[in-house]
């Protein structure tokens, strides 16, 4: 048998490979095929858990070994003090380093990165919603409607005949009496002329009787200075405010400006 006999005979894969490449080993070629059933125009991977699983689990080994794979023979190392010893540094000479090479790895890095971000998104929604309602100002008190038929009672009677005397025009039917506030008769009635609402206040201790009334469409709100026997459980110059909602009034407490 010639030479050219005998080199045409020769299993193919012991043919020399041209220098600077190394043969596939079984694992890469596995790969590869997994890779095209993923990543291919024919994928097909999807339905097959089995091959999904090993391609995951080789993408991983992969991983690793590209991340430690030595310089090539044949490079030279850059001119300079030698460094110590210490975890290998990713560079231009070491490919695995762009990760860009795999989609599985851009979509595995999509995929850990998700959760981080919704984590993040629900933290900041959090926070913001604690900070606006710590900084909001809260009631002291909530008063709602008083129980029994007020119109009746002798405290509303005085309260028309004080807004009537006042030259206030309302209409006697809508008045409503909310819960008292430390003994502060706290009304509400309907202006007969605006139209519009009122907000009454009735302190019999300090003698205090006071009302301001808004066009339908603005929130009543009666202010109240603490002074000469009015809440003298407060300190003098503060500020009380009877907020009128739909059937209940919020109670806030303001301490006295600086300057007092």
């Amino acid at each position: 048998m010639d030479g050219s006999s005998a080199g045409s005979d020769s299993d193919p894969e012991q043919l020399e490979l041209p220098r600077g490449h190394s043969r596939p080993s079984a694992v890469d070629r596995e790969l590869a095929d997994l890779r095209a059933r993923a990543y291919g125009p024919d994928a097909d991977i999807d339905g097959d858990p089995a091959a999904l699983a090993r391609l995951w689990e080789l993408e991983a080994v992969h991983l690793v070994e590209v991340s430690v794979a030595p310089v090539a023979p044949g490079i030279a190392a850059p001119a300079g003090p030698s460094r110590a010893a210490g975890p290998p540094v990713a560079s231009a000479t070491t490919p695995a380093a762009d990760s860009s090479q795999s989609p599985w790895l851009r979509a595995t890095a999509t995929r850990s990165l998700l959760p981080l971000v919704l984590e993040s998104i629900v933290v900041i929604a959090i926070l913001a919603y604690a900070t606006t309602w710590l900084l909001a100002p809260h009631p002291d008190a909530t008063l709602q409607l008083a129980e029994t038929e007020q119109s009746e009672t002798e405290s509303s009677a005085l309260v028309l005949n004080v807004l009537d005397t006042n030259g206030a025009s309302v209409e006697p039917d809508t008045l409503r009496q909310f819960e008292p506030y430390r003994g502060i008769n706290v009304f509400s009635v309907e202006h007969s002329v605006l139209p519009g609402t009122c907000v009454v206040v009735s302190d019999s201790s300090s003698g205090r009787f006071d009302y301001h009334c808004v066009p339908h469409g603005v929130e009543p709100i009666l202010h109240q200075w603490v002074g000469e026997g009015f809440a003298e459980w407060l300190a003098e110059g503060s500020v009380i405010s009877f907020h009128l909602h739909e059937n209940a009034i919020d109670v806030y407490l303001h301490p006295p400006p600086a300057e007092l």
